[in-house]
């Protein structure tokens, strides 16, 4: 089977194009929801590398336990630093040099 007329091929485009679109739609969406289901795991790495780094800290402080106030404050540092820092793709200086070379009209803000 095969368009003959040219309103057969007309249609035939027209719903080739239409097919492409909704498959892009859809793709986009389970994109964005697999996105949003890492985003919400990063979270508990990130929580899972600070109870590694404590256990680290045990370690090097002769296996005494670290006080638990000293645990509260730092934890609180880093809760507060992923939720509030906007330049945590710009942490390094190989970074930072990368993003000096993009034109002006390019960049970004960058929050102090």
């Amino acid at each position: 089977m095969h368009p003959r007329a040219d309103t057969e091929r007309l249609v035939m485009a027209f719903t080739m194009l239409s097919g492409v679109a909704v498959f892009s739609y859809v793709m986009g969406n389970f994109i964005e929801i697999l996105d949003k289901t890492k985003s919400l795991n990063d979270d508990l790495e990130e929580g899972e590398e600070l109870s590694k780094f404590f256990g680290l800290l045990e370690r090097f402080n002769k296996n005494k336990p670290i006080k638990k106030e000293f645990k509260e404050v730092m934890e609180r540092y880093f809760e507060y630093r992923w939720a509030v820092n906007k330049n945590w793709l710009i942490d390094s200086e190989e970074d930072s040099a990368i993003y000096e070379q993009l034109p002006f009209s390019c960049q970004i803000k960058i929050y102090s």
